[in-house]
């Protein structure tokens, strides 16, 4: 049996490419890691940048393996079905079913080992471009130049065994499905089917594992668990996996409807091809959904990240201006802003507001505390809080307003009693609102404040650490930007920071990091794609007599093409609709459990970003068969009428 297994992979080298090319790519991503870090090690490189790249990697290529195990169990099935005939005949010469099966494992640990060194080679390529990264201004604290990629025995040995066990493990039910058939029925040319009850057995899992899964959601987010989404999106991919012959059908219906009108026969016939095979169909598409729900949940949750951020951003003032260190770095280091120039900033027509704030390390109800004295009313104004409780409309005398994590710690609620110690004695403060502490920005937000007046009879320092800045109406913030950068050039160690360039620093370092994660999250997408270019071309070769009778009707080349395409477009619909509303769904869920972290977002749907990640799968299911469609274009009347 294992000479047979070589013999065939080397009469169809091309389908052993087909089916080893998923592999190829998820290897190449582990093991390109596994030198970038043994690289690393080796030059005594420690980031913490780099520890991240690495396993951002390691997931991408996990992923790439995940849905490279759809593409080669829907390949090999497809190449099964097309050998039933041969099969058939080994069964009637004696073979057994358990021997078949050995075969086929064969074969697919044979592709298997190849694509895992090819996927090796590749590898250290995307070790060195990996390392180029590294070396680039977008990573700080490592430097990687001058050192010589690093492949040692594990890397090697890994590679082997992650991309022989993903092919096996995917060629099991493809294998026990083609020695099930009986050899007769085999020998006429049918393909083995699955039993009824087997049927219902596996449609009532998948509707088991999916229900739990898309259940799991809202739970985590009601509780804030966020390590419950893991094994909920696996149940979820199971159970859509098990049902999705039966729930492809009516998706292929629905968006190949459109499809048929507007191509006619040729999209018609796609349709109908597409819902002919719903098994085939459904794997492709869960192939292309998983890097699509990736992407989609991303694609959300790096939005909802940044329309979090921005409201942050919103509330911080217009201009900061602060002696020593950073603004953004929320403390007020250094020496004091002078009067002189507050008076100055404050003779600014651009300048609506000048705030001045100070601050002493105290105690607040006996623990250290840093509290900040502030004209309570111009501070809302220039500095915007997000109050959870209690008001800003109560500034009188002996009121404290604190962030909300600090009122958690120390179990305070509104109207809480807080003694305040800043050097003169301790009294008793009133809390009157609580505030949402900052997660991306920290600029001006003190965790604790207090009128000025209480400030000064406590005993505070009356340095001005830092003054808050607001701009006149009419007037753009550049503008006035310069005008403080002018007042302040004679002043040696201020610093001024405006809202721009916490925006700038803030949602740039998302940015940066989403498109690292989309960039690679994408390479699953291309290996989906990979899957519609097997199910295509495979297609076109089971269908060959199908496409010359078509022909000799009177089908054009252009039709058949036209038809190969548009049924490429249905299922990378099917697919993309799929990802999508999972990964938005998933997404839903991430954004409420992180409300309940250091790190909140506030759950926003990019719904024209998605629009557009939908309309370019689409297409590019289009593109992916283009080879399939100028195979189907071309097929011989003649021959194809003569073929079984």
């Amino acid at each position: 049996m294992t000479g047979l297994s070589v013999r065939e992979l080397r009469a169809h080298p091309r389908r052993a490419m087909l089916t080893g090319v998923a592999v190829i790519v998820g290897v190449a991503l582990v093991s390109g890691t596994l030198v970038l870090g043994d690289t690393a090690v080796r030059a005594g490189v420690q980031d913490s940048d780099v520890d991240q790249l690495r396993r951002i990697l390691l997931v991408a290529g996990g992923v790439a393996l995940l849905v490279g195990a759809f593409i080669i169990n829907t390949t090999m099935s497809a190449v099964l079905a097309q050998r039933t005939r041969e099969l058939a005949l080994l069964r009637c010469l004696g073979a057994e079913g358990r021997q078949l099966r050995r075969m086929v494992r064969a074969e697919a640990l044979a592709v298997g080992v190849v694509a895992s060194l090819v996927g090796l080679v590749l590898g250290i390529g995307v070790a060195a471009a990996l390392r180029a990264y590294v070396n680039s201004a977008l990573l700080s604290g490592a430097d990687l130049r001058g050192s010589t990629l690093t492949v040692t025995p594990r890397t090697v040995a890994v590679a082997l065994l992650v991309g022989s066990v993903v092919m096996v493990l995917s060629a099991q039910a493809p294998a026990r499905r083609a020695s099930r058939a009986a050899p007769l029925a085999a020998f006429r040319g049918l393909p083995a089917t699955s039993s009824r009850p087997r049927r219902a057995v596996r449609m009532a899992t998948g509707a088991v594992l999916a229900g739990a899964g898309v259940v799991a959601v809202p739970v985590a987010a009601i509780t804030g668990s966020g390590p419950m989404l893991l094994p909920a999106a696996a149940l979820t991919l199971a159970g859509v996996r098990l049902l999705g012959p039966w729930g492809a059908t009516p998706l292929v219906r629905l968006a190949g409807l459109p499809v048929a009108r507007v191509l006619r026969l040729p999209g018609a016939l796609a349709r109908a091809n597409a819902m002919r095979s719903p098994d085939r169909t459904a794997a492709t598409a869960s192939a292309l959904m998983v890097g699509l729900a990736l992407v989609s949940f991303l694609t959300v949750l790096f939005t909802s990240t940044k329309a979090f951020l921005d409201a942050e951003v919103n509330r911080t003032p217009d201009i900061t201006v602060q002696s020593g260190g950073t603004a953004s770095t929320g403390k007020q280091a250094g020496g004091p802003v002078a009067a002189d120039l507050l008076a100055r900033l404050a003779a600014l027509p651009e300048l609506s507001a000048v705030v001045p704030t100070r601050s002493t390390l105290g105690t607040a109800a006996g623990t250290p505390a840093v509290m900040t004295g502030a004209d309570l009313t111009d501070f809302a104004h220039v500095r915007g809080l997000d109050v959870t409780a209690g008001s800003l409309a109560d500034v009188s005398r002996g009121g404290l307003w604190v962030a909300d994590d600090v009122a958690a710690d120390h179990g305070w609620t509104v109207g809480s009693r807080v003694p305040v110690n800043l050097g003169r004695g301790d009294r008793a403060f009133t809390l009157r609102a609580v505030y949402r502490h900052e997660s991306y920005v920290s600029t001006t937000l003190p965790n604790y404040l207090i009128r000025s007046g209480d400030y000064t009879r406590l005993g505070g320092n009356a340095a001005v650490g830092a003054a808050l800045l607001s701009v006149a109406d009419g007037v753009a913030p550049a503008t006035a930007r310069a005008a403080v950068d002018r007042a302040v050039a004679g002043w040696p160690g201020i610093t001024v920071e405006n809202r721009a360039h916490v925006r700038s620093a803030t949602v740039g370092q998302i940015d940066r990091t989403a498109s690292l994660y989309l960039a690679l999250t994408c390479l699953a997408i291309l290996v989906g794609l990979v899957g519609i270019v097997n199910t295509m071309t495979l297609s076109v070769v089971d269908r060959v007599r199908e496409l010359g009778l078509l022909h000799a009707a009177g089908m054009d080349r252009r039709q058949l093409g036209t038809m190969v395409r548009a049924e490429a477009f249905i299922i990378g619909c099917v697919g993309a609709v799929l990802g999508i509303g999972f990964g938005t769904l998933f997404a839903w869920g991430a954004a409420k459990v992180f409300e309940h972290s250091s790190a909140p977002t506030q759950f926003t749907v990019p719904v024209a970003l998605l629009a557009l990640v939908a309309a370019v799968a689409a297409a590019a299911g289009v593109v992916a068969a283009a080879l399939p469609a100028r195979s189907a274009s071309r097929v011989d009347v003649l021959r194809a009428l003569a073929a079984e």
